[in-house]
């Protein structure tokens, strides 16, 4: 699989993976000033439960490794599968939550009543992309996080 740097993502949830690049907004390209260059990651590994009963907590691990022969500046996941839409025509928002991913207390504001939903560290200002910084050569990372599931089901 080849990335992009400074913005490309991998992606995935119980081994369904995506590499997509980041844009958002008008005006110029926030990667107008980066550098071109491809790299090589592979997915070494990854451990998630195949079934979930309604309200269960899992655990989701998924470890890449850099095959290049340069440090990637920027390795990020992003989650797909957290959601699914629903026709019902009567619902305000038609998006439905497959998976809640579980955070941990976090103040903001002086206020500590809310829970950051995820994984502590890696937050970015996409919803379901976290960032594993700079991965060298050779080097594996391994992404963490708890998902709750709304469903019971296979996945």
């Amino acid at each position: 699989m080849t990335l992009k740097r400074g913005h490309a993502l991998l992606g995935g949830l119980c081994g369904l993976l995506a590499v997509a690049a980041i844009g958002c907004g008008s005006g110029e390209r926030q990667d107008a000033n980066e550098d071109e260059a491809s790299y090589e990651v592979a997915v070494v590994d990854t451990s998630f439960p195949r079934m979930q009963r309604l309200a269960e907590e899992s655990n989701l691990a998924i470890t890449v490794r850099n095959d290049s022969d340069e440090t990637i500046p920027h390795i990020a996941v992003t989650l797909k599968g957290l959601e699914r839409r629903s026709d019902n025509p009567n619902l305000q928002d038609p998006n439905r939550p497959v998976f809640v991913v579980d955070g941990d207390p976090a103040e903001i504001g002086g206020y500590q009543e809310i829970k950051l939903a995820a994984p502590g560290g890696g937050e970015t200002a996409l919803v379901d992309t976290w960032t594993l910084g700079k991965l060298k050569p050779g080097a594996k990372k391994t992404f963490r996080c708890r998902l709750t599931a709304v469903h019971a089901g296979p996945y």
